[in-house]
């Protein structure tokens, strides 16, 4: 089977690998699978392992993903960015922990939502408006 493969390259912030693990029944890769997904968060600020992280319900991320929310909002009332990432949010919004909920909903809080990004968030922002 591949899947040690796929679970290498995610640690390299391989995006199609993550969107690949994020698919499928892990087995006996999960805890690796979940290790790598981590460590392309931390290491290079990945917005794919964060959603994937997000749908693989892993909680060890919420620390990791509080930050670079943080990062990602002060980067947009700076004006350097337009949005925080609706990746970030939805990986927040799909984790059942308060400090996550929190982060998530300050963000939203900060941005004037358009139609397109709000139709991108909307299933964040019923999570979240639901806790």
């Amino acid at each position: 089977m591949a899947l040690p493969v796929f679970v290498r390259l995610a640690k390299q912030n391989c995006s199609v690998c993550i969107n690949v693990l994020t698919e499928m029944d892990l087995g006996e890769y999960e805890e690796q699978a979940k290790e790598a997904l981590l460590f392309a968060l931390e290491e290079h600020g990945s917005k794919q392992a964060a959603r994937a992280l997000g749908k693989l319900q892993v909680s060890e991320a919420v620390p990791s993903l509080i930050d670079l929310n943080k990062e990602v909002t002060k980067n947009m009332q700076a004006h350097r960015w337009n949005q925080p990432s609706a990746e970030i949010l939805a990986a927040l919004s799909e984790l059942d922990d308060q400090m996550a909920i929190k982060a998530a909903g300050e963000t939203l809080d900060n941005v004037p939502l358009t139609h397109e990004f709000a139709h991108t968030l909307k299933s964040a922002i019923q999570t979240i408006s639901n806790h």
